[in-house]
């Protein structure tokens, strides 16, 4: 017969080695999640620069559905900055709510992500 306290320090192994295991897990998935948030707003923000650039040169221009398509798929923080460092589509209201209302959004994720 298995003593009694081998039985127990298993139990106690496993449930260290499964606590802690999730737990990296998790962290492991949300680092790659911050990475994922940083990169597409830096296309965001590169983008509406490249955008604000043509606008001035009266080149051919990003389309308005490009611009809320990278917003929505996470890069609204960047998107936001973009427009407010290149002063590019800040006169249309719908691109400030939109773009400070998705990257608030954004940023909430990112938060809750890390807690």
């Amino acid at each position: 017969m298995i003593p009694k306290h081998a039985i127990q320090q298993k139990i106690e192994w496993r449930f260290y080695f499964y606590k802690y295991h999730i737990r990296e897990n998790s962290i492991l998935k949300s680092t790659y999640y911050i990475i994922y948030f940083i990169v597409i707003s830096f296309i965001g923000f590169v983008t509406m620069g490249v955008d604000k650039r043509k606008a001035i040169y009266k080149r051919w221009r990003i389309p308005e559905k490009r611009l809320w398509f990278i917003a929505l798929i996470g890069g609204a923080v960047g998107t936001w900055l973009g427009m407010m460092v290149f002063h590019h589509k800040s006169r249309r209201i719908h691109f400030v709510i939109g773009f400070t209302v998705l990257a608030i959004i954004d940023i909430s994720i990112m938060l809750f992500l890390f807690n």
